[in-house]
């Protein structure tokens, strides 16, 4: 049916409205359950089931639209948690929770009862209890607004807490204002101060303690600018406006921006599409003004977007009184703003007095057209027009414009996503690139007075570029009165790397000015790039000179950028780290410098180089990897010079993987003062890890000792008590004479005859740990002193944990050697097993029978050993002969007392051959858990206690001897392996049962106490994988009591020492995580390998495609629209034959091999279908930008050829609802591997078109335009016409309070006669119309008998016959709409409410619109024009409910409630379920 000939028949057009792409804050929150009350009560069982979160955010479908609405469990027993992204701040949320995606085991049951929540910006988790409304009470998360947030000194700020959870106390903190705190929740505060702000609230409930705390939220000026007068367009424009030539009009805008910039109009050159080519026409505010005076600075503003054709342009006039000469009070404005809304300030002060008119001309030259020119929101102010101290967008435009459009403000979605200070930036273009050919387009601030030369002024400001080739960006200055822009930087060519750089720009020979400054964006035909952001711009004063020893640990400080590219953080590329503490500078800390990217100097502020005498020397730490043909290099600028000369010569290759030390003499210099600049250069294409740079300095006269050291190691190993050998090295400037070095702690040995006063001492550590090194440095004019903390790490060198171990003992239920020695153990008595450290411990009893017996080769003649285990004394023996607590003995026949390790008289007591008791002097407390170590090393004998040594005693060297049965753990053995006696049981626990025939070191002793032979990192993450910005909460899942935890997340940013982090993801990719943890000397790290997966915020579109012919759609629109870049892939390949499309009321189409001026093809259009036909069967994938959610398309009657960008499959009859409603659809024809169609009109049974999927396109043929058609595949708000696939029915719906209920009576079935005495359980829906006229039906609904419209259920709150998803209103769901509406409403019998009625009837304020279509009964119809029924699925006895309204002058403002015989006819509306 659909082939490649269809487009030589028929041929339609298919106009486009692009609605203006924006860029919404969204949010990731993530929700917790507290399922305690469902799994206590048997309703979720935790290892069968599951639960989802159904809600607005996935069309109420939960789970069954994707895993990601699948709840997880917690960390904590019986709460689960899911974490969604994306979710729009200041948007409200409906959701509950279900069982096992049924809504039959749903929370909080009912329609209309549930769950919400508005996502605000400091929204990040949202916690709830099953089936209770509200949050769980343990929840409190701080949050707060105002009433204002830019306001004038003495004014006065109304703050509202918005905190969620149940806050009790509220304690607010205001920088500047009066009250400084208030621990009212809704506090009002003065500021008298001009300045901007921060503002913090810390919230307590009964079980926790929350704070917020925003930096920078409110603005208070001296002033705030006056409003002459103000133009929006919504109201009568046609009293103040009019336009001398045609074109111009004022509304609602469908083409350009497709929205006005505030309310719903503007005024534009044509609202509905292009202006003519070759003419003149002027927009004139007619209504005269008198402009202020000059001293209060008056302008007009406006907002404005534009797109013009080639010598097309926009310029704003004035006309003074009396004057028939319009004059121009801007220079004509070309090209385009970038597709987006900016706002223009254009200064009138020498027109002060005058009574003027002002137009906005537009001018046009044959032959092209484009989109033209809109206005909004058109102003004339005056007053304050000073810069604040530091401008950081964070308020909007406020006192900035832009004077060519471009220029926006707001929250970057493209470019670098983030901002370096708050939420906002100024931006050539926020979520995308900037326009090629755009205007040459400034962003200028408002005046703003230099300071005086004495305290050196200069412009700072941070920024982030990326611009196309021949593209530029620049900033001027402007002198107030003057007309000049003059440059204060070079061109900014190429990229800034992807970083936010700081740059400087010295303000000198404007001091005592009143000065603006613009950011010039140059943009040329036909490339385009992200463009120009820049953010936190301020007049920095105050000393401008390097001093000290530069290791970057404060930042940028005094330094600057001049073209990008570097930044300043803590290394997680190149290096990896920094030569010294956390930070250096970088040409990009975190990946390679760009290719082509402009040559970036980084440049230090001003120094006097010392003499000569004081052989004066730059100095740095440097760490390289430059690509082929780039390189780097250190040059110098004397003041009031513009050249730089070189100091050093090409840095060129790697300097292999090492930071190097390099020595620059600056004698030559001596007296000058310079500045230092560190040049990258980059040529395309090739890139590298780049420059990285630390501890700078410039080594000055008469100065003290400017401290820097290093050691050759910072880890080191202690074997038989000492460290291997460190050698320390001093790089202090300013030649130092004598030096002092000290150590904490103070565990070091100085060797090599070296000593803590050598410049360059050699070093050995005696004990294990973590070191402080500091260096004291002294010359004639002082001392220098540095310390670096923990500095040095020491680690106990052990053996190998399985050398010389004999047996294990874990006791988790059995007595088996876990060793892998096969010295297995065998129970006596009744001992048993209990709950331990570890799992499960061996418990012993009280008594004289329980021991456990161990093979006596594990100890049998041996000199050193070593024994370590938990033991609990549950009682402790202090009565009877020899009473005591016996841990281990053992015994031969010849002697029953040789080896024992037993607790009595308050302390450990070690025996061995019946040679002197050795008193450890070790307490233990009843039922406390101990770990004891024992180890022997020749004749001395050393004790631990929980990890801490206790003493150190010389014991015998007595090899040990034992015979078999003789060596247990619980009972002395007062015969060999027998003769045991109640009050010298163990009568307690004992669990990890370590035993060698070797001396324990001390570190592995820490290492049993810690479980470091179990040691073993394990993590889990959530989510792991998303879109970019990616918040991913990171779990450890370690076995052994790990000490330490460093997490590496792969990314190259900052790595974290928690021990559950949140780490976000900025850039798109797959990343490793890396976790190692520590304890006191051992460490394990676990790597998974790709686990978290970051997607571009731009949509990859894949698509299969058959051999030959092939009906395609796209759901993204492309980066690039053309088809040498939509199919490249298949180009490449040599694959494309051909595509072909239709457009214009044509076929056209692109041939790969044919000569290109022959195609006809050049643009491939968003929502069109396109016939491709390929060589070989093959897939390939586009990227670009998701389609709005209002994206539409207009239709024309005839032929279309469309896309179908829904991702849900759906039917013909559901996805085209709204063309069969309007009674315009004629015909659907697809094509997958042969023709299909579908006849809305024909008999189904026909239609061999059955699904409509993504990826494919569509012939349909409508029998008249449709403007702004959008497809239905049932995911619906209320509102929406409701389409009934049954018989193609729609009802208008209205959303009251909570519920969404038909604004329309039901319509279904087949119509009976009246003198049909009763409809019938036949399997047909039978259905009354008033008169038996369909048409009856048609305008007012059908009469139902209850048991027919409840389909022959009883079952309150059923669908009955009411559409799938809908159902038959119960009695307390009529209640809950009318009470909402009239809440004197009670819902008794009879009639009841104040204003119910009225409300309810066409006119009312619900909209549910409920019309007089009286009732049926007993064969006849009655009180048409009089009476209103409506039956609920609720039955009172045997008789059905139902509610009336009538004309009654009496009662036709109440509502009535009685219950009838199910044999009446009533009306029905139907609820959403």
């Amino acid at each position: 049916m659909r082939n490649f000939y269809l487009l030589l028949v028929f041929m339609a057009s298919i106009i486009i409205e692009m609605p203006q792409l924006f860029c919404q804050t969204t949010k990731q929150v993530t929700f917790w359950l507290d399922a305690s009350s469902i799994i206590n009560n048997n309703s979720f069982n935790p290892e069968t089931d599951f639960l989802d979160m159904p809600g607005s955010m996935n069309g109420w479908e939960g789970f069954n639209s994707g895993n990601e609405y699948l709840l997880t469990p917690a960390e904590t027993p019986g709460f689960y948690q899911i974490t969604l992204n994306n979710l729009y701040v200041d948007t409200v949320y409906w959701f509950k929770f279900r069982i096992n995606g049924d809504w039959n085991t749903c929370e909080l049951p009912g329609v209309g009862n549930d769950r919400n929540l508005t996502v605000k910006s400091w929204v990040s988790e949202f916690m709830c209890v099953w089936d209770v409304h509200g949050v769980h009470e343990n929840f409190l998360q701080s949050g707060f607004s105002s009433n204002k947030q830019i306001i004038e000194t003495g004014q006065t700020v109304n703050f509202y807490d918005n905190s969620l959870g149940n806050a009790t106390t509220w304690l607010w903190q205001f920088e500047g204002g009066n009250p400084a705190t208030s621990t009212n929740q809704n506090p009002v505060v003065t500021y008298s101060s001009a300045g901007i702000f921060k503002v913090s609230l810390k919230v307590t409930s009964t079980t926790n303690t929350n704070q917020k705390e925003i930096d920078g939220y409110l603005r208070v000026m001296t002033s705030l600018p006056d409003t002459l007068w103000k133009e929006d367009f919504e109201g009568d424009w046609t009293q103040n406006w009019h336009t001398d030539y045609g074109t111009w009009e004022a509304g609602i805008p469908t083409s350009g921006p497709g929205s006005a910039f505030s309310g719903q109009k503007c005024a534009a050159t044509n609202l509905s599409g292009n202006y003519n080519d070759d003419l003149q026409t002027r927009w004139i505010r007619h209504t005269k003004f008198t402009v202020p005076n000059a001293s209060l600075n008056p302008r007009l503003c406006f907002w404005q977007w534009f797109s013009s054709a080639s010598y097309d342009y926009c310029q704003v006039q004035i006309k003074v009184d009396g004057n028939a000469v319009w004059t121009n009070l801007n220079s004509p404005v070309y090209g385009s703003g970038s597709g987006v809304w900016s706002k223009c300030d254009l200064q009138l002060s020498s027109y002060s007095g005058q009574l003027v008119e002002i137009a906005f001309l537009y001018s046009s030259e044959w032959p092209n057209v484009d989109l033209g020119w809109y206005v909004d929101d058109v102003s004339v102010v005056f007053g304050n027009y000073e810069m604040v101290n530091t401008e950081d967008f964070e308020v909007g435009f406020h006192n900035w414009y832009s004077d060519c459009g471009t220029w926006e403000i707001g929250k970057p979605c493209s470019g670098p996503c983030f901002t370096p200070f708050g939420d906002k930036c100024a931006a050539t273009v926020l979520n995308g690139n900037y326009f090629d050919n755009t205007c040459t387009s400034r962003l200028i601030s408002p005046y703003m007075t230099v300071p005086n030369n004495t305290e050196n002024p200069r412009l700072r400001f941070w920024h982030w570029f990326t611009f196309s080739s021949y593209d530029y960006g620049k900033v001027q200055v402007k002198r107030k009165n003057s007309a000049v822009w003059e440059d204060v930087s070079n061109q900014l060519y190429g990229s800034s790397s992807g970083v936010w750089t700081y740059n400087l720009i010295d303000l000198c020979d404007f001091s005592g000015d009143i000065i603006q400054i613009g950011f010039l964006l140059y943009s040329e035909w036909p490339n385009t790039s992200s463009g120009w952001y820049v953010d936190k711009v301020f007049i920095e004063t105050g000393e401008y000179a390097l001093t000290g020893n530069i290791g970057w640990e404060n930042g940028f400080e005094n330094w600057y950028v001049d073209a990008g590219t570097w930044n300043i953080g803590t290394p997680t590329y190149g290096p990896s780290e920094a030569f010294k503490g956390n930070t250096c500078a970088g040409t990009n800390v975190a990946g390679e410098y760009w290719d082509d990217a402009c040559s970036s100097r980084l440049i230090s502020p001003y120094v006097v180089v010392p003499g000569s005498a004081q052989n004066p020397r730059l100095t740095f730490w440097n760490w390289f990897s430059f690509s082929s043909y780039d390189y780097g290099k250190v040059q110098y600028r004397v003041k009031n010079s513009e050249s730089w000369l070189d100091l050093s010569a090409n840095i060129v290759g790697t300097s292999s993987n090492i930071w190097s030390f390099v020595s620059i003499d600056l004698s030559a210099l001596s007296g000058s003062e310079i500045q230092i600049g560190f040049l990258i250069y980059s040529e395309w294409p090739n890139t590298s890890s780049g420059w990285y740079l630390d501890e700078i300095n410039i080594n000055q006269a008469n100065s003290k000792p400017i401290i820097s050291f290093s050691a050759n190691l910072t880890e080191a190993n202690i074997s038989n008590s000492v460290s291997e050998k460190i050698t320390f090295t001093d790089h202090s400037a300013n030649s130092p004479t004598s030096w002092n070095w000290t150590f904490s702690p103070n565990n070091v040995t100085f060797v090599e005859s070296t000593a803590a006063t050598s410049q360059n001492p050699k070093v050995k550590f005696t004990q294990p740990g973590q070191y402080s090194v500091t260096l004291t440095a002294t010359n004639a004019y002082g001392s220098g002193i540095k310390t670096y903390q923990n500095y040095i790490t020491v680690n106990q060198s052990i053996p190998d944990p399985n050398m010389g171990i004999v047996a294990y003992y874990p006791f988790n239920g059995d007595y088996l050697d876990y060793s892998g020695n096969g010295n297995h153990a065998q129970k006596l008595g009744n001992a048993g097993f209990s709950a331990g450290v570890s799992d499960q411990c061996l418990y012993i009893g009280n008594n004289a029978t329980d021991a456990v017996s161990l093979p006596i080769s594990i100890l049998n003649n041996v000199g050193d050993f070593g024994i370590a285990c938990w033991v609990k004394l549950n009682t402790i023996h202090t009565t009877g002969t020899l009473a005591c607590n016996e841990l281990f003995s053992g015994a031969r026949e010849s002697n029953n007392n040789v080896f024992q390790i037993n607790y009595w008289e308050n302390s450990w007591h070690f025996d061995i051959e019946d040679n002197p008791d050795y008193n450890l002097n070790t307490p233990a407390t009843a039922s406390t858990w101990q770990h004891l170590a024992i180890s022997r090393r020749g004749g001395q004998l050393e004790c631990y206690v929980n990890g801490v040594f206790q003493i150190n005693l010389p014991v015998s060297e007595a090899l040990t001897y034992f015979e078999a049965g003789g060596l247990l753990i619980g009972q002395e053995q007062d015969c060999l392996g027998g003769c045991f006696a109640q009050n010298q049981s163990l009568a307690g626990n004992v669990d990890e049962v370590y035993i060698y025939c070797r001396a324990l070191e001390y570190a592995e002793i820490l290492e049993l106490y810690a479980g470091g032979y179990q040691l073993q990192a394990n993590f889990s993450a959530d989510p792991t994988s998303g879109n970019n910005p990616l918040t991913v909460q990171f779990n450890d899942l370690s076995n052994g009591l790990p000490l330490t935890y460093n997490w590496d997340f792969g990314d190259m940013t900052i790595q974290s020492s928690e021990q559950n982090p949140v780490h976000t993801y900025e850039t798109p990719g797959d990343y490793s995580v890396t976790l190692t943890i520590t304890n006191n000397t051992r460490q394990s790290t676990m790597i998974q390998s790709e686990l978290i997966t970051v997607y571009s915020p731009f949509t990859t579109d894949e698509l299969f495609l058959n051999a030959g012919w092939n009906l395609v759609s796209f759901d993204i629109s492309p980066t690039f629209d053309t088809p040498e870049f939509v199919f490249s892939q298949l180009i490449a390949t040599g694959n494309l034959i051909m595509v072909t499309g239709f457009q214009n009321q044509q076929g056209v189409f692109y041939n790969p091999a044919g000569p290109p001026f022959l195609n006809t093809l050049q643009q491939l259009i968003d929502g069109e279908g396109y016939w491709v036909k390929v060589q070989n069967a093959t897939s390939f994938a586009l990227q670009g930008e998701d389609f709005p959610a209002n994206f539409s398309i207009d239709l024309t009657s005839g032929w279309n050829l469309i896309g179908y960008w829904p991702q849900e499959t759906t039917t013909p009859a559901q996805a085209f609802a709204t063309l069969i409603s309007a009674g315009i659809l004629q015909m659907v024809t697809g094509y997958d591997q042969g023709g299909q169609f579908f006849n809305p009109s024909g008999p189904p049974f026909l239609n061999t078109l059955t699904e409509i999927k993504n990826g494919f396109g569509y012939w349909i043929k409508v029998s008249e335009n449709f403007e702004n058609f959008s497809y239905s595949t049932g995911s619906w708000d209320c509102g929406e016409l409701l389409f009934d696939p049954r018989d193609g029915q729609t009802y208008e719906t209205v959303q009251i309070g909570n519920q969404c209920w038909m604004a329309e009576n039901l319509n279904t079935g087949i119509m009976i006669s009246a003198g049909t005495s009763a409809q019938t359980n036949n399997g047909i829906i039978e259905k009354y119309c008033y008169g038996d006229a369909e048409s009856n039906c048609v305008s007012k609904g059908a009469f139902y008998q209850w048991d027919e419209l409840m389909n022959y259920s009883a079952i309150e709150s059923g669908q009955g016959i009411c559409p799938t998803g809908w159902h038959v209103p119960s009695e307390s769901e009529w209640c809950t709409m009318a009470n909402g509406i009239d809440p004197i409403y009670n819902c008794g019998y009879n009639w009841n409410g104040n204003n119910i009625g009225i409300n309810l009837k066409p006119g009312g304020t619900s909209g549910f619109d409920a019309l007089y279509t009286g009732s049926w009964h007993n064969g006849f119809y009655w009180a048409m024009n009089n009476g209103i029924y409506y039956w609920c699925s609720t039955l009172s006895g045997e008789y059905g409910i139902f509610f009336h309204m009538n004309l009654d002058a009496g009662t036709s403002q109440l509502l009535y409630k009685d219950a009838f015989q199910n044999t009446f006819g009533f009306s029905v509306r139907c609820l959403k379920d």
